[in-house]
């Protein structure tokens, strides 16, 4: 049941909602609401989408790289290369290339000189950069960074540039705009040059920044004129690089509800992305854990726009470098970096892909959608309460939970799997795997509990399976010690790649498929993957009904039809927690150096 209503205060126009369903639900319903009552550029987003190819894979499904916190405004070529060159020496695939503010050539008072590039910081210009970033370094997509209004203060009036179109001086601020009459020749003009580059994506930033000055701009400007930006710059994405963008400090009312939430009522645009928050400020101690948090509760609005919430880039060698990676790794939006030259960390960044960063195996295992914080964390502060920040997404298969110590002391939390709104209640038996702890649990129903101590800065990742589970009876034996029939129960589920951090993805398929026939009688649990690494399992077994210990010999396992080697199978009890029945199976399909990482691989376990 849901209902809602519109109501005026203070010449001010609320939306409320009421309704007996989970608040996600009611979110989303009432995102819609405001949607179809807001929407005013159906006609152009409806024409923008024609434009865009959306049978490409967005460009931000893979690694990235920005130099924003490398180098900030002293980027230039060398550190460009340098940057590139670091990363292939550490196996450390980029496939994306975002240079940041500071490859424009501006006056000293922030205002835009021209289309072309700062000349002493890229003498043999910028195309040159991105020929050899593409061919060298396999970076498939290069984009450019500019604000909204071409640089933070505009366009030098007395530049050669400023010729050729019409502007507007806002004097409170000192900014000379593009007017709305030009805007969109103007982009067209820009993005023409930049595609001529060879240059795939752009950065668009600053674009707030109308909201201040609206009232001093002239009767053909006010709002008509940030409409006009807003038009110019999606216009002209969409038909020079299929809307592949970065749209930053665009948190406005009046983008929002004047074009971004148009989109869903249109569409959803996937080469897009909105940034989600603040910048990622590095040497902010205070900063990191608010910035995921902030954008854990933003992509509860967010999460409803046509286009993909962005948390920012973050730096892998940071004191707070694991914890912002794995934050990233399940919020199902892109995952980009801007290490100082010389700093990485291979070991968190090796987390993110699926393979190990050797050859072509540059994918990176994404969720599909945002994640979004577990009901418990909306209304609870976990910066100044003693409870985790818990966020969750899910696959076709598989769920994750992510608890994250946010204060700056040890904290002790649950989850549950009641924490996983719309979770199949009818599914008896779950397993869960604990990322960092290497636990594993057999949950049997919603409400019971899976305790960690996190230190600051600590987090937890655990991944939610339903279990298969395979019953039969194995008559009596007297030859083998069976002297009755005996009840067979046997509980698995495969995790997948367990040194990822979204490790259960590169899981294509898992679950009983057959029985053995011979004298081993017995199931066959099977699990499908797309590449190698050491791959974990939830095994439990009981026999009438009582748990059996030696669970190694009541099992064989096959890799790839091939009996696994002597070293690379290990079960071992204790990586259960207490009580929870059944362990964590470990096997090792990398020992085999003779496939590549990126190598389908089926694992199958004979039960007997």
């Amino acid at each position: 049941m849901f209902k809602s209503c519109d109501y005026r205060e203070d010449n001010v126009l609320m939306h409320v909602a009421i309704g007996k369903s989970n608040i996600y639900n009611i979110i989303n319903s009432s995102m819609e609401q405001i949607s179809k009552k807001f929407s005013k550029n159906n006609n152009l987003f409806s024409q923008i989408m024609k434009n865009i190819n959306n049978n490409e894979t967005p460009f931000w499904k893979s690694l990235g790289w920005c130099t924003w916190n490398t180098c900030y405004k002293d980027v230039n070529a060398s550190k460009v290369i340098q940057g590139l060159e670091e990363l292939k020496n550490l196996n450390i695939p980029i496939e994306y290339l975002l240079i940041d503010d500071g490859w424009q050539k501006y006056s000293n008072d922030d205002k835009l000189e021209r289309f072309e590039p700062n000349d002493e910081k890229f003498p043999n210009g910028v195309d040159t950069i991105v020929k050899k970033a593409k061919k060298e370094y396999n970076v498939k997509y290069v984009g450019l960074w500019h604000t909204l209004q071409g640089y933070w203060k505009g366009i030098n009036p007395s530049s050669q540039l400023a010729s050729h179109y019409k502007l507007i001086n806002v004097n409170s601020i000192d900014m000379t705009l593009v007017r709305s009459s030009d805007v969109e020749r103007f982009y067209n003009d820009y993005y023409t040059y930049l595609k001529s580059l060879g240059v795939d994506f752009v950065k668009i930033d600053n674009q707030a920044t109308f909201d201040k000055i609206m009232e001093e701009l002239p009767v053909d400007g006010n709002t008509h004129c940030l409409k006009a930006y807003q038009k110019a710059i999606w216009n002209t994405a969409a038909s020079h690089f299929n809307a592949r963008t970065i749209h930053s400090m665009a948190h406005s009312p009046n983008i929002i509800f004047d074009f971004i939430i148009s989109l869903s009522s249109v569409g959803k645009i996937p080469h897009a992305l909105f940034r989600n928050s603040d910048d990622f400020f590095p040497d902010v101690e205070s900063s990191h854990t608010k910035h995921v948090y902030t954008n854990c509760l933003n992509n509860l609005w967010s999460s409803t726009l046509g286009i993909s919430p962005d948390w920012d880039m973050f730096q892998s060698y940071h004191k707070y470098g694991n914890f912002h990676a794995a934050a990233r790794a399940i919020s199902g939006g892109p995952i980009y970096i801007s290490d100082e030259l010389g700093k990485h960390d291979p070991t968190v960044l090796h987390r993110l892909f699926i393979g190990t960063g050797e050859k072509d195996d540059a994918k990176i295992l994404m969720y599909d959608k945002p994640a979004l914080p577990c009901e418990r964390s909306i209304f609870c502060d976990p910066i100044n309460v003693n409870r985790s920040l818990k966020i969750f997404n899910s696959s076709e298969k598989y769920s994750v939970i992510g608890m994250f110590n946010c204060t700056d002391h040890i904290i002790v939390d649950y989850i549950r799997l009641g924490d996983i709104p719309n979770i199949d209640s009818r599914q008896k038996d779950y397993g869960v795997y604990m990322f960092n702890n290497r636990v594993v649990r057999k949950l049997k129903f919603l409400q019971q509990d899976i305790w960690a101590l996190l230190k600051p800065a600590e987090f937890e990742l655990a991944w939610i399976a339903p279990l298969d589970i395979r019953r039969s009876t194995r008559k009596a034996n007297p030859s083998k010690n069976i002297f009755s029939n005996q009840t067979i129960s046997v509980s698995a589920a495969c995790f997948g790649l367990v040194n990822k951090y979204n490790g259960c993805l590169a899981v294509n398929f898992h679950g009983f498929t057959s029985e053995n026939h011979g004298p081993d009688s017995g199931p066959i649990f099977e699990a499908n993957l797309s590449a190698r690494g050491i791959v974990g399992f939830f095994v439990d077994v009981e026999i009438d009904d009582k748990q059996r210990e030696d669970v190694n010999d009541f099992m064989s396992i096959f890799i790839d039809g091939v009996r696994a080697p002597v070293g690379s199978v290990i079960y071992e009890k204790h990586y259960a927690a207490p009580a929870a029945g059944g362990g964590l199976l470990l096997v090792d399909t990398k020992l085999d150096n003779t496939k590549d990482s990126l190598d389908n691989i089926n694992i199958e376990i004979h039960f007997h």
